[in-house]
């Protein structure tokens, strides 16, 4: 069972043996917006709407008013008689009804106009933010999530040995394809479950949040397989790995008192070294699941009963359940996937064969 304290131990050791090339990754981490690539869009999605929301909720003092360029106020309260058919005659006659002094006509002029302009600068507003919300998703997706991969690689790595700042590069040369896909797909899930009010949303960021420090192992793995390991892993830990968070506060604070100074020279590396440490106390306790073996066993279990639906996917499952183990499979499916693969007893039965032979009577 790990604790808050060891964790945070572990962390700040680590960053502070390799202290410079830490303190660079963390940087990077922070121009790159932290780990939620979805930030981006939500903050663009909020400017997009808040204007046409304070627009909706602006109104003149009177509504029932509409005021001419001279003051004068026509209430549409109060019965106003307007004759069509003066105003057409007077016209024939060479009095222009929409002149100056006919300030119904001046003030639909005028407010034709300012509704034109609105809709112009609407328009306009909408096309920027649009352009600003698809480049920001673009670069968020295929920019910014695979450098942070190669960061949290880095703060693994650095651990066990002193990390390699060219450890930053990883999500672009292994695997690029698959960890865009997932972590993409991280991204857009966590703020689906926003949208239903804030606390699924966290939630589910907490249940997805090892899914980059995975991808920085295990680039290979498939969406499904990394998603079930990250849900696995956090499964019984989300609460405590709040309070993890929330452990770090006062540090924020001082962060913020120093305008960012000790936020970058020390409260940014310490956490994230600490949650990299976070993911090896989670990964020695409980495991990483070995999902070739655990198709193996559950497609010997399939065939048996005869049954034809899929494990993981349908070519997998096909594949496996056309061939039979030579032996059966015991204990948890849950392994290390770097633990050493068990000897055959061979040895054990030739010994037994040679004590029958020995007490044979002749």
């Amino acid at each position: 069972m790990w604790t808050i304290n060891q964790v945070k131990a572990r962390g700040r050791v680590c960053f502070q043996r390799n202290y410079w090339k830490a303190v660079l990754v963390a940087l990077v981490i922070s121009l790159i917006g932290g780990m939620q690539g979805s930030k981006a869009v939500s903050s663009v999605l909020t400017l997009c709407i808040n204007p046409f929301v304070n627009m909706s909720t602006s109104s003149l003092d009177h509504p029932d008013e509409i005021r001419g360029p001279e003051g004068y106020a026509f209430d549409f309260d109060d019965d106003y008689n307007y004759n069509i058919g003066d105003d057409f005659g007077s016209y024939i006659e060479g009095e222009n009804p929409f002149s100056i002094g006919n300030s119904f006509g001046n003030t639909n002029r005028w407010t034709g106009m300012a509704l034109g302009v609105i809709v112009i600068l609407a328009m306009l507003f909408f096309l920027v933010f649009a352009v600003v919300l698809v480049v920001s998703v673009l670069v968020d997706v295929f920019f910014k999530n695979p450098l942070f991969v190669g960061t949290q690689r880095f703060f693994i790595h650095n651990l066990t040995s002193d990390g390699m700042v060219g450890d930053m590069g990883f999500g672009f040369d292994r695997s690029y394809r698959n960890q865009v896909k997932n972590m993409f797909l991280r991204d857009l899930y966590t703020l689906g479950w926003s949208l239903l009010f804030v606390i699924p949303g966290i939630y589910k960021s907490y249940e997805y949040r090892m899914i980059p420090y995975l991808m920085a192992e295990y680039p290979q793995m498939s969406k499904e397989q990394v998603f079930y390991t990250s849900k696995y892993l956090m499964h019984g830990n989300k609460w405590r790995s709040f309070l993890f968070d929330l452990s770090f506060i006062g540090w924020w604070l001082v962060s913020i008192i120093t305008f960012g100074i000790v936020g970058l020279f020390y409260v940014n590396p310490y956490y994230v070294s600490s949650c990299a440490a976070l993911y090896e106390a989670l990964k020695a306790i409980k495991g990483i699941p070995d999902f070739d073996r655990d198709i193996n066993v559950q497609a010997e279990t399939v065939s048996s009963e005869d049954v034809s639906e899929p494990v993981f996917s349908e070519e997998t499952s096909e594949t496996v359940s056309s061939e039979k183990a030579s032996e059966p499979v015991s204990g948890s499916n849950f392994v290390m996937m770097d633990a050493p693969a068990q000897q055959d007893d061979n040895s054990t039965n030739a010994s037994d064969q040679e004590d029958d032979n020995d007490g044979r009577i002749i």
